[in-house]
This record gives structure tokens, sequence and C-alpha cells, in this order.
């Protein structure tokens, strides 16, 4: 019997791991994390980053990490982080003000909740009070835990209220970096020094740092046509002014960066053009060239209490990729290196063939992983050619299509590569728009402007306006009812059609329920129901000719403009936007994920593929991000014995819910979880034969986890 909507959905994964940790998200990226702050504390260290805080241990190398979508972050881009005395992590994010971590609980302060007098943070100290100072666009804030006090202008001593840097002495005497000169404050008394009143040689201090001896470092910047541009390094000790610049010392560079003092007394400066270290008689320079840093641009530094040196670094070619070294004066170590063989992180189309292994594509390369090897093809390796892939199709053999703009199609069958275009095939077209493959290994070729072909190994037949329905032979979209009669779907800019091979039909605005002609993407469910995106709106076409249509009107949608749609299991679409991230729809709620409350690296969505084991695999435009809804390890294929001899029913679920499992599994905890991870219930289970009590739970969709030490089983349950 079909299954139709609202109907209970079952999902079961066996495994035979223990616990996996409850994370719902995996990004996959060509780039290395970029590193904008650093800390200590004991064997770990504590790094802002681009992609969340991470907190590494020393010995082992290995990082976890907090991001938007397993801590109260809001926002992943880090950009200045420290350590009170009490070991409390507080954190700047990109214009939403102050994070507070005490290990636990996480507390976000802005504009509108606290003292704070602007959202945007550019530097943190603390004190040996435990009072936190913190550089604002709009002055300097102290909080000592209740009270927020901010300095600016109008009520201080302060120059100007940009506060780009801050530095403490051990006797409490704070040094500011503004946009107008250095400032000493002493709790009582401020004093400012600018180009005309020291030896700074320029106002915009942006780098601050005190070394051993108390003696104050600075680095400063001036404006020009195009941006800033440094004045070097000034040292002062409280009487004599020096500046060093690369007319006069070792410096690579005069524009400033970072700035760490080591347990010998050296300082360490970072630069644009590398890494520098000073003992006060001998400058000792470091780039790609003479080290282990993997570029010279150096972009947070940190001295460790055991004398080594960790410094981050931006890819001078690529700013969105970084880097993250270990100097302890002999051996360069890297950390954190890219955590994929992705070449790029503009991730095109993705498909899964019949062994799982994923092909993505990124641009005019293609890559594939089977869960452990990455491996990329490009021209100078393959038969691959230098054009722009644009479809994807894998079929159950491992044999991979790839559709190109303007170059055909090549067929990879794990050992030749064989080439089509309209000089040596039937092709109509080298403008390849989508493939689709269909029984018997069909294969259907959507094309740009020339219409359809169907290959079936040997012979091409095209389809077009000429011999079909078609009235416009660009097609955009194509799906293939695989379960039925092998019908191909086919959408146009201005029609929908379907043709079962021998017949035609086609709907429109005026026969049927569209709202819009312009398909964007047509996928085709196991229950074959039919979801077809839009310009207008996404479609739902059932059996018996039935239409439903969800916009932004009726539904959850947040845009009517349909990018991509994936289906696999019944009523679970999954609906990727251009802007606005990606939704799924249960049948009864809307998702949204985006950047800002998922793993989800971008909201650019520009491609999605389904597994079996539930794992969504999604392409964007910053990179592969894999959600997993349960959250749990589900890499290890479907036990189809054991899926048969476990039941649960009724389905869907009333008030109560029956499980029986086979005796000789010694099953002993249940848990139920909403869709948000939240634990619902959890129950001990003694006999093989259980009733729960379900009527308390309100109606939706949940996750049912069944653990013992030998194994978990997940299943997708929906209560009425």
């Amino acid at each position: 019997m079909k299954k139709l909507c609202h109907a209970l959905v079952l999902i079961l994964y066996l495994s035979a791991c223990g616990y996996a940790q409850n994370q719902q998200w995996i990004v996959y990226s060509s780039r290395r994390d970029i590193i904008n702050a650093s800390a200590e504390e004991g064997e770990y260290l504590w790094l802002g980053s681009n992609r969340g805080l991470i907190k590494l241990e020393k010995s082992s190398g290995i990082p976890s990490y907090y991001n938007t979508s397993n801590s109260g972050l809001p926002d992943n881009n880090i950009n200045e982080m420290v350590i009170d005395l009490q070991g409390v992590k507080w954190m700047s994010v990109d214009y939403s003000g102050l994070i507070r971590f005490d290990g636990a609980a996480w507390t976000a302060y802005n504009t509108s909740n606290s003292g704070l007098p602007d959202d945007q943070i550019y530097s943190l100290a603390v004190d040996s009070n435990n009072n936190l100072w913190i550089g604002t666009g709009q002055g300097l804030t102290t909080f000592d835990g209740s009270n927020w006090t901010t300095f600016n202008t109008s009520n201080s001593g302060l120059p100007e209220n940009t506060v780009m840097s801050i530095a403490i002495e051990e006797n409490g005497v704070k040094w500011i970096g503004t946009y107008d000169g250095l400032t000493s404050f002493d709790g009582t008394n401020w004093t400012t020094f600018n180009e005309t009143n020291s030896g700074l040689p320029c106002n915009i201090v942006k780098t601050l740092g005190i070394d051993n001896n108390g003696v104050i470092w600075v680095g400063t910047y001036f404006f020009h046509l195009h941006g800033m541009g440094g004045c070097g390094l000034t040292r002062y000790d409280g009487a004599e002014w020096v500046t060093y610049d690369d007319s006069n010392s070792g410096l690579l560079n005069q524009d400033i960066t970072c700035l760490a003092f080591d347990t010998e007394g050296s300082v360490w400066i970072g630069t644009e053009y590398g890494l520098t270290t000073f003992d006060g008689l001998n400058w000792t320079t470091y780039d790609e060239t003479n080290s282990g840093l993997p570029s010279p641009t150096i972009h947070s530094l940190l001295a460790d209490s055991e004398g080594a040196i960790w410094t981050g670094t931006l890819d001078y070619y690529n700013y969105q990729s970084g880097g993250f070294t270990k100097f302890d004066g002999v051996n360069w170590t890297p950390y954190l290196p890219a955590n994929s063989g992705l070449p790029s992180d503009y991730i095109g189309p993705i498909a899964i063939d019949g062994n799982g292994v994923k092909w993505i594509a990124t641009e005019r390369m293609l890559t594939s992983f089977n869960g452990t090897t990455w491996v990329t093809y490009d021209e100078s390796n393959s038969g691959l050619i230098n054009s722009y892939i644009r479809c994807l199709a894998a079929e159950e053999n491992g044999d991979v299509w790839i559709g190109y703009h303007g170059g055909g199609i090549v067929h990879f069958n794990g050992t030749d590569w064989i080439h089509y275009t309209t000089s040596n095939s039937g092709l109509p077209s080298n403008m390849i728009t989508s493939i689709a493959i269909g029984q018997d290994d069909i294969k259907w070729i959507g094309t740009q402007y020339d219409g359809l072909a169907r290959f079936d190994g040997t012979n091409w037949t095209v389809f077009d306006a000429s011999n079909s329905p078609m009235l416009i032979d660009d097609v955009t979209a194509l799906a293939v009812q695989v379960q039925t009669n092998g019908a191909v779907w086919i959408g146009t800019p201005a029609n929908l059609y379907v043709f079962d091979g021998v017949n035609w039909a086609y709907y429109n605005t005026l026969n049927s329920g569209l709202l819009n002609n312009y398909i964007t993407s047509i996928a085709v469910d196991e229950n074959n129901i039919k979801w077809i995106g839009t310009q207008g709106g996404l479609t739902q076409y059932s059996y018996g000719n039935y239409w439903t249509t969800y916009t932004v009107a009726n539904s959850g949608l947040v845009t009517d403009n349909i990018r991509i749609v994936a289906a696999l299991d019944s009523c679970q679409p999954w609906i990727g936007t251009y802007y606005y991230g990606l939704m799924n729809y249960d049948g009864y709620n809307w998702l949204l994920f985006h950047s800002g409350n998922s793993g989800l690296p971008a909201n650019v969505i520009t491609s999605l593929a389904l597994e079996e084991n539930g794992l969504v695999w999604i392409g964007t435009d910053n990179g592969l991000a894999v959600y997993n809804e349960s959250g749990f390890n589900v890499s290890i294929k479907e036990n189809k014995t054991e899926t048969n001899r476990v039941k649960i029913y009724p389905e869907p679920a009333s008030d109560h819910l029956n499980i029986e499992l086979p005796a000789i599994r010694k099953l002993t905890l249940l848990e139920i979880y909403d869709l948000q991870g939240k634990l619902m219930k959890d129950y001990r289970i003694i006999s093989p034969k259980t009733t729960l009590d379900m009527s308390d739970l309100p109606c939706g969709l949940y996750i049912i986890r069944i653990i013992s030490d030998e194994t978990y089983l997940v299943r997708k349950l929906v209560k009425y």
C-alpha cells in the first residue's frame, strides 16, 4: 500500500558502535580555519576562528568545535577572545556584541540587554581584579560582572571613540589604542600620546603589547587613498620612543598585525609579509620560504607557557583560508588542516552512486569521496575537459555521467573516460543542463535550447519542438519515475512535461495546480509523488491528479523562487534556496536552516543529494555540508534482518506506542527527542514487549532512539 502524507515514515539504522556524539552537521571545506584570536589554558588552547570557538588539546592536536549549531554562539566568526581569572571565556563576534562562556552556559551581551555602547567589539582585556575591558566603536567599556561603565570622548580623556587595542600593565595602568593616538589611564588620569607630542610615527594604533619588563610596543597605521598603511613598530619604555621599520630593522613589512612575548623576553611581530622576532639585539625573520609557515600573512600570535609560538595565518591569495602553526624553536608543526580533499569550496552538483560514493563537482573539477578517501580529477589526470560542470548523475554500478556547459558529456566507468559531443554522438547540443538515469540505465539528457536526448548505450533519440509537444527546447530540470513505469518528467521555462516512452502530457498554470510555468527543479520521491520547484513556489503532484501548491503566502516557505528540490521519503522534500538557506517540510512543519541557526556554511544552496540512511548532502558556495537529523552515526548500511524483527506500532501513534523487540537483544534504554534535539522522554526497557504512554506529547514528528551495550536503533515517528 502506498504511504500518503501524514502517515508514519520509518527509517531504521543499525550500528555496532556505542554512543556517537550528538552532532547534526558536518562541514567539509578546502580551506583551513582562520584563527583570529588565541588564549592558553593549561593543556589547551582556546581559539577564536571564522568557524566558531575551538578548544585545541596541545599534546594531541585534537580540536573540539563550538559553533552556532551546537552552542550559544550567535555567529561563528569570533574576532577577539580573552580568558579571565576564573577561566571564563569572553568573545566578540561580528556585530553581535559580547559572548560569555563558563564551560557550561553561554550568555550573550549586546546593546539591547547590557551597558555595551556598541555591538562591534575590536579588543578585549582582563585586569588583575578580573574586570573585563572592552574596546568598541563607541568608546571603552569596563564590566565587573554586575556593572557596566563606558568611557568616551565626552566623559573622559579618550581622544577618539574607536578603541582598536587594549593592554594592561601589572600595576593596573591601561593602555588604549585609538584612531587618534595612544592613551594611558591609571584609574584617574588620562594621558594621550600622538604624532605631535611623542615619538609615535602615526596616530592610528591597531596593535598593542607589554613585554616582561613593562615596555610598551605599538603598531601604528595611517590612512591613504586605498585604505591603511603601516608605520612600523614603536617601542616606549616610559622615557624614550624608538620606531622600527623596514629601513632600520629586520622587519619585512611595516604593517604590524599582532604581537607576542615569549618566556625569554623576545618580542614576536606579525606582519602582512612575515613573522619577525627581536631579542633586543638580533632580528630573525620567517616567511613561507624559510619556515613551516603556510603563508607570510600573520593574523594572530600566541606565546605559550612553554615558550612555543603559535601562529595564525591568512592565505596570501585567498583570504578566506587560514593556517595554524606551532614553532618550538626548531620544528614547525601545522595544526587544524583542511578537513577534506575538496579543491574548492564552491560546490556544484552532487551525485551518489550505488556504492555510496559521493561525486562532487567544483566548477571544472570532479571529486569522489567514499567516506574516507578524497580523489580529485581534472583535465591533467583524467579524461575531464576544461569546462564548467553543470550536472552529474551516478549509476548503481558506480559509473558517473558529467554534463558540461558547452562541453557535452563525459562518462567515467571507473577506468575509462568517454567523451560525447555533437561531433561524435547523437547529442543535439553540447550545452547540457541536466542528466537523469531511468529504468534499464537509460540516460535522459536535457540541453539548453536543443531539446531532450535519450541514450540507451547505443542509440540516441532526440525530442524537441519538431517531434514532440515541447514548445520550448530549453530543458531546465529532469526526473524519472524509476519506481513505476520509468516516465521522465521534463521541466522547461514554459511547461512541465511527462513522457512515458509512448505518450506525452503537459501541465501549466492553465490546466494544473502550477502557479508558475518556469520549472526550476523536479524530484520524485519513493512513493511516486512529484515535487516541482518553480519561480512561483513549490508544487506537490500526487495520485489522482491531486495538486498542492506551497508559497510564502500559505506555508512556511521563505521564498517562492525555488532553486533545488530533493525528495526521498514521502512528504519530506528538501528545498534549497539562493539566499535564504535550506528548508525541509515533514508534512506538518517547515524547518528553515541557515548559517545563523545551523551548521550550514552559507545560505546559497547550490545542490542537494539524499542518502537512504537519512544523510542530506548540501552543496553551498562556501563548502559542503552534511546534515543528519538524528545526530547519530549512520554510516553503516541498513540491516534488513534486524529491521524486520523490530516492531513499533501503531503507525502513526496516538496516546500509546507499542514496541516489540527481539528477545535475544538486551535493549535497555529508549529515548524520544523532538526535532530540535530536546529529550522529551526516556524509558528503561526490561521486556521484549513494551507499551509506552505518549498522551502527554504534543502532536508532531519525533526521533526514537533505542540503545543497548551493543547497538542502537533510530526511528522517526509521527504522533497525532
